[in-house]
């Protein structure tokens, strides 16, 4: 089980492939509607 970087919810590593484009395309809807102030940068992967 992996933590997801976009939803972060745990989630297979053979999923992660899959749902990556289509959350990130959910965030970027949700983010594009908020008001500027509180629109934030697009996530990334980021290792440990």
């Amino acid at each position: 089980m992996v933590t997801y970087y976009v939803c972060v919810r745990g989630s297979g590593s053979q999923t992660i492939s899959v749902r990556e484009p289509q959350h990130l395309e959910k965030w970027n809807i949700a983010n594009n509607q908020l008001p500027r102030r509180l629109k934030r940068p697009e996530p990334s992967v980021t290792t440990k």
